[in-house]
């Protein structure tokens, strides 16, 4: 790029500063600390058309008049960006010109390798993907002649049966399915005729109600087993504060920040009665996630934390769904159900431990 540059705001020089400077052409140079004309040595002033050297650090300049350039043609080159020339100074060109071969043979060499590189491991990948191909082969080689070999009339009858079963249940899943479908679909009509627009506009804003109930709850949890505190009301609070964080400390969750404590219900009179539960708002729904997961190692742990339980603050839609949940969890495993749990508001089958290790697998 050619760039022209002229000093910014010079003063001009009095007539006593001026100073003759021997060049090409007879010339009056201004003030000794202007720069000068690497060629003829004419200052360089702000009325002065000449070009820097691009690289050097040195303040290497060159006037128009050296270079050969018009007026016309240096005011152009000046007010274009886009011609993409430059200027450099004898010193600077020859090693600009040194430079750019070396350079050049390194990006060829660089590229060469890469591309030796690429090739052997397109190798690689196409003798690894023949070797697969023929491993699948022959394995499949293998269970064909395992089951010609397995093949007899018995298990050609056990397919005939098991394809008659097949080709029966079609048509009785489609009748049970539309026996299902006629009943669900008798109900709705019925509840259709007998809502009105209040029991839909009611149902609506129960529904909005739970969910602004979930929201304000979904910091809480909910603690059970800490005994109640035998001083008045302000030792009642600070002991509360005391269990509660010798608690978190034990569950490795010192990190965790409480909101608030608070007792539920009216304390007890009888020393005998069941102690109230605590409510500890948490900063956060992720922390208060992390406390319940870890929770759960509290039975294995001493000084009286084995007997106290932890759970999620649920409203009281939440509470009754997960009674009837509960109850249905007992019925079935006293049918001899085994490995149920709920989760999600479902009751699912616990699967083992190698279960487990299979499906991350």
């Amino acid at each position: 790029m050619v760039r022209g540059k002229q000093l910014d705001k010079l003063n001009k020089c009095k007539p006593d500063q001026w100073v003759t400077v021997p060049s090409k052409k007879s010339r009056c140079a201004k003030r000794s600390d202007l720069p000068s004309c690497c060629e003829c040595g004419e200052a360089i002033d702000e009325d002065v058309k000449a070009l820097q050297c691009e690289k050097c650090v040195a303040d290497t300049w060159k006037c128009a008049s050296c270079l050969g350039l018009s007026d016309e043609l240096y005011d152009e080159l000046v007010a274009s960006e886009k011609h993409g020339l430059h200027w450099f100074c004898t010193k600077c060109e020859e090693s600009v010109l040194t430079t750019f071969p070396v350079m050049s043979d390194r990006l060829v060499t660089a590229v060469d390798k890469l591309s030796a590189k690429t090739d052997s491991i397109e190798q690689y990948l196409m003798q690894n993907i023949t070797n697969l191909e023929q491993k699948l082969m022959d394995k499949i080689t293998e269970v064909e002649e395992m089951f010609r070999g397995k093949a007899s009339t018995e298990i050609a009858q056990v397919v005939e049966e098991k394809l008659k079963k097949l080709e029966d249940r079609p048509s009785k899943f489609l009748e049970e399915k539309t026996t299902v479908m006629d009943e669900k679909l008798e109900r709705l009509m019925k509840d259709l005729d007998s809502c009105s627009a209040e029991r839909i506009q009611h149902t609506l804003q129960e529904d909005l109600a739970e969910v602004e109930e979930t929201r304000r709850r979904k910091t809480n949890i909910i603690i059970h087993g800490f005994q109640e505190p035998t001083s008045d009301d302000q030792d009642e609070h600070e002991q509360d504060e005391n269990n509660v964080e010798h608690l978190l400390h034990e569950l490795k969750c010192d990190d965790v920040s409480v909101t608030s404590i608070v007792r539920l219900g009216r304390r007890p009179v009888d020393e005998d009665t069941k102690p109230r539960p605590l409510k500890v708002v948490l900063a956060s729904e992720d922390q208060k996630d992390k406390v319940l997961i870890v929770s759960k190692n509290l039975k294995y742990k001493g000084d009286g934390l084995e007997k106290v339980f932890l759970h999620q603050d649920l409203t009281p839609k939440q509470r009754q769904k997960r009674k009837e949940l509960v109850e249905e969890l007992k019925a079935r495993q006293s049918q001899g159900e085994q490995n149920l749990i709920i989760v999600k508001d479902k009751i699912v089958t616990k699967r083992s431990q190698r279960e487990r290790s299979q499906k991350a697998e």
